[in-house]
């Protein structure tokens, strides 16, 4: 990611190594919305798994980068970021919009990006920044767009109608239809009409048109949930189908490293707690780990991935 406010919706994330915010506020999301994506930074942090990923990140070289961007931006995501909701009338990049809940010095990130083509206008009571960054895309033209809808909330897109439409939005407190969360959820995603490439290899994905994940931590466990709705019951039948053989086959993967002796891997437990139901077109999955063992499941992978590394050079 170059520089520029942008780097605010993702670099910052990319810092933390994962992205939330408080509970979901339907108000921050358009009613027209295809599409959510809400995460807890705050939420995040406070978990056990949150708190191991934010200590590698510091004790590592990322920290850093991590330091560089404070000192560019005077905004520290570990402290400073509160709430990150991604919403889009459409799929392309051009219609979505990032609400980001923080604490920050509006002046500063303005004049970060007062150099390049910024320009100000107003829109009804609020004042809206446009500035141009390196295109990301063929069809990017690097024009940005973002406004503080208030002083902890800032709202940043591509395309400066939807800019106003999601201020109108904010201003009439319109609620799009509320996302149940579980407790403890610290990321959640809800989509409607998805368009699944045609070229997807997976001929199952194509069949699903809607989709929601909830991921989180409770008492010292991680869980996830998830929920497809294909395009017929058939459709969800075979998905269904797909995803027990799926667990089937893992399942007997593991009682066959049991009985040869082999060491159970650190991913079984999770093997073993995955609920796979739903009805009708409509597929439910769900699962959940200690966190503990998603800990030494991820140290695992990561000294395999060191081992591979030496192994090559």
């Amino acid at each position: 990611m170059n520089r520029h406010a942008v780097v605010i919706v993702a670099g910052l994330l990319l810092a933390t190594g994962l992205v939330s915010a408080a509970g979901l506020d339907a108000s921050k999301v358009s009613p027209n919305a295809l599409w959510v994506l809400h995460v807890d930074v705050e939420g995040v942090l406070g978990t056990q798994v949150g708190a191991y990923l934010l200590g590698r990140i510091e004790a590592e070289h990322y920290l850093h980068k991590l330091n560089e961007f404070i000192n560019f931006t005077g905004f520290d995501p570990r402290t400073d970021l509160y709430s990150v909701t991604l919403w889009g009338v459409g799929y392309s990049p051009s219609q979505g919009v990032a609400v980001i809940q923080g604490n920050w010095d509006a002046e500063k990130l303005i004049a970060l990006v007062a150099a390049d083509g910024y320009q100000k206008s107003t829109h009804k009571d609020h004042d809206v920044h446009s500035w141009t960054q390196n295109p990301e895309h063929a069809n990017d033209d690097g024009v940005r767009w973002g406004s503080f809808w208030a002083e902890d909330v800032l709202l940043i897109t591509q395309n400066q109608q939807l800019l106003h439409a999601a201020l109108d939005a904010l201003d009439a407190n319109e609620k799009a239809a509320p996302q149940a969360a579980a407790p403890g959820a610290f990321l959640v995603v809800a989509a409607e009409d998805l368009q699944i490439p045609a070229a997807a290899k997976a001929n199952s994905l194509k069949n699903i048109t809607a989709a929601t994940i909830e991921l989180g931590e409770s008492q010292g466990t991680l869980f996830f949930k998830g929920s497809v709705t294909a395009t017929s019951e058939t459709d969800g039948a075979e998905f269904r189908q797909m995803l027990n053989g799926m667990l089937a086959f893992a399942k007997m993967s593991l009682r066959q490293m049991s009985q040869s002796g082999q060491p159970e891997p650190a991913w079984a437990p999770l093997v073993n707690n995955v609920t796979i139901g739903g009805e009708g077109a409509v597929v439910k999955l769900s699962a959940e780990m200690a966190t503990a063992n998603v800990i030494s499941f991820i140290e695992a992978a990561e000294e395999a991935k060191q081992l591979e590394i030496k192994v090559e050079q």
